[in-house]
C-alpha cells in the first residue's frame, strides 16, 4: 500500500501547477519531514484529467511527471476506481524503481569528500573509510577497523520516482541518494567508466543542517 499523508501547516513548495504540494511535516520518522498534500482547488474533474495525461505518458523522460499525475489522482480519492489504477500503476513502477536500485546499491563505497561547512577528504582527516552496504545494513569503518553497523531502508517516495533521487532511511538519518556513473566530485580515484558514484545527502529535508558525502566504487558492466 502507498502512503497516504496528512497536511501539515506550511507550503514549502508547488510542484507544477496541477498536482501534490510539498509541505512541512510536523512528526514521524526523517523521511517524513517533507510530506505531500493536494491544494484546495484540486477536484474530482482534475483527477479524471490528469489520469488521462498520465496514461499517455509514456516516454522515459516523462516518468516523473506522469508518477506525480498518478500520484495525485491516487491522494484525491485512493477509493475509486481510477484511484486504485493510479495506485497500481505507481506501484509496478515503483517496483521497476527498486529492483534497478537493489542492483546498484550493494557493494563497498569508498569515500572521496565530505562537505558542510568545509571540506574534509582522505588527505586532510589523514585516514580512509568506507562503507558496505548489504540488501538490508551499511557496516561502517574507518582505516580498516569497524565503526559501526545498522540497519536501513530503501524510502521510494513517489515524487522521487522518474529521478535519479532516492531516500535512504537509517536508524536516525534520512539521506537523498543519488548513484551515477559521473562524480559529483574531483576527487575520484575511480576509472572513467568503470566506476559507480554515490552522493549522500544525510539530512534530507533539513536544509544547511545536511552534510554532502561521495563515495566511488568499481562496477561490472
Amino acid at each position: 500500500m502507498i502512503q497516504t499523508f496528512r497536511f501539515g501547516t506550511r507550503i514549502v513548495l508547488l510542484c507544477l501547477c496541477l498536482t501534490p504540494i510539498f509541505v512541512a511535516g510536523q512528526s514521524g520518522s526523517p523521511c517524513d519531514r517533507l510530506k505531500v498534500g493536494l491544494p484546495n482547488s484540486y477536484s474530482g474533474e482534475q483527477a479524471q484529467t490528469d489520469f488521462q495525461r498520465a496514461r499517455q505518458l509514456n516516454a522515459p523522460d516523462s516518468l516523473h511527471q506522469k508518477a506525480m499525475l498518478l500520484y495525485a489522482v491516487y491522494l484525491f480519492d485512493a477509493t475509486n476506481h481510477i484511484g486504485q489504477l493510479a495506485e497500481k500503476e505507481l506501484l509496478q513502477i515503483t517496483e521497476t524503481r527498486t529492483t534497478q536500485i537493489q542492483s546498484q546499491l550493494p557493494g563497498t563505497w569508498h569515500w572521496m569528500a565530505s562537505m558542510n561547512w568545509e571540506l574534509e577528504t582522505p588527505e586532510s582527516c589523514e585516514c580512509n573509510r568506507y562503507m558496505i552496504i548489504s540488501k538490508d545494513s551499511i557496516a561502517y569503518f574507518r582505516n580498516g577497523v569497524p565503526e559501526k553497523q545498522e540497519a536501513y531502508q530503501l524510502q521510494l517516495k513517489p515524487w522521487f520516482l522518474g529521478k535519479e533521487q532516492f531516500l535512504i532511511q537509517t536508524e536516525g538519518q534520512c539521506w537523498l541518494v543519488k548513484i551515477a556513473k559521473d562524480p559529483a566530485t574531483d576527487f575520484s580515484r575511480g576509472t572513467p567508466g568503470a566506476t559507480l558514484f554515490l552522493d549522500v545527502n544525510d539530512g534530507y529535508g533539513m536544509g544547511c543542517g545536511s552534510t554532502s558525502h561521495d563515495y566511488e566504487k568499481p562496477f561490472l558492466h
